[in-house]
């Protein structure tokens, strides 16, 4: 696979658009972050909502609480559905096709297949992570720091009796922690890469979620390398994804260093919040239609092939 000629082929079929991509991300990824800063502010008034003298009061602020909890569902959940409908209008302008502010929608019109595929993958991670429990578990019991935790209990019983020592002890299962993460990722990753292209399969008008899976299975067999490649070559959008998501839990990085930013807690997240929504707005309105369109002329052709 020609990553630079299948990156430079996303470009041209782009190009007529014009600011069309960019101006459909910006409002995709704009909707997505207005609506979850409009939760946070909702949340921000609930949690200081202490609710009126006796169960009446307690009622409606457990009501209030409930509210804030389902709105924050629903925009999580929207946020997705968001990302779906860019995908469409960047699939349908790769396939020379019309896409306007309407495509955004694609996903919340064809809300159960989505739904579905994306019920599928949560049940496919959640698997993987209770599967890569045992092997994770294996591999930290032929370490040091397992060896080392068992002779400290073994020598010292009583201290399982001690809440500090406990504490201690728990510090000391961090490595395993560390590899369980790791063999959930390399898991996840690895099955992630061969169901890429589910969601194209339904934007292209696939109905079940299963078979798109599958198919997206089967296109995929034998390039995991290459796929990782091209998002390799996109290494900057990546880069920047991870420093921007710094930014966001900056005031918490900071706090454990032992360093203040000298204001109050919530001005300091709200600050680093807002940093972070204004620099992941940028970033994807210049490159999530270089990214994704990379994406679809890759399936473009892999179809072509399987047919």
């Amino acid at each position: 696979m020609n990553i630079k000629q299948l990156k430079q082929e996303a470009r041209q079929r782009l190009a007529p658009a014009g600011k069309l991509p960019a101006k459909l991300t910006f409002i995709s990824v704009g909707v997505s972050l207005a609506a979850a800063i409009i939760s946070g502010l909702l949340g921000e008034i609930v949690s200081g909502y202490q609710g009126g003298d006796g169960l009446s009061g307690m009622g409606m602020a457990s009501l209030l609480q409930t509210l804030e909890q389902c709105v924050d569902l629903a925009v999580q959940l929207s946020s997705v559905f968001w990302t779906v409908g860019l995908t469409a209008a960047i699939f349908a302008l790769i396939r020379a096709e019309q896409a306007d502010k309407s495509t955004l929608f694609t996903g919340f019109r064809r809300f159960g297949p989505f739904l579905r595929l994306f019920l599928l993958k949560a049940l496919i991670v959640m698997a993987l992570a209770i599967v890569m429990y045992m092997p994770a578990m294996l591999i930290f019991s032929m370490t040091p720091w397992a060896m080392n935790l068992e002779t400290a209990v073994l020598t010292n019983p009583e201290i399982l009796d001690s809440p500090e020592a406990m504490e201690a002890l728990l510090g000391q299962m961090v490595p395993m922690l560390v590899i369980y993460g790791v063999l959930v990722l390399v898991a996840v990753l690895a099955v992630m890469y061969r169901l890429r292209f589910a969601e194209m399969f339904l934007i292209s008008g696939w109905n079940k979620a299963l078979p798109a899976m599958l198919a997206s299975s089967g296109m995929t067999k034998g390039m995991v390398k290459d796929l990782i490649r091209l998002d390799l070559s996109f290494w900057w959008f990546h880069l920047g994804s991870i420093l921007l998501l710094g930014i966001c839990y900056l005031d918490m990085i900071l706090e454990l260093c032992g360093v203040s930013l000298g204001l109050p807690s919530q001005v300091s997240y709200w600050l680093c919040y807002l940093l972070y929504a204004l620099g992941h707005l940028a970033l994807e309105v210049y490159a999530r239609p270089q990214v994704t369109g990379a994406d679809a002329v890759l399936f473009n052709r892999l179809s072509v092939i399987e047919v």
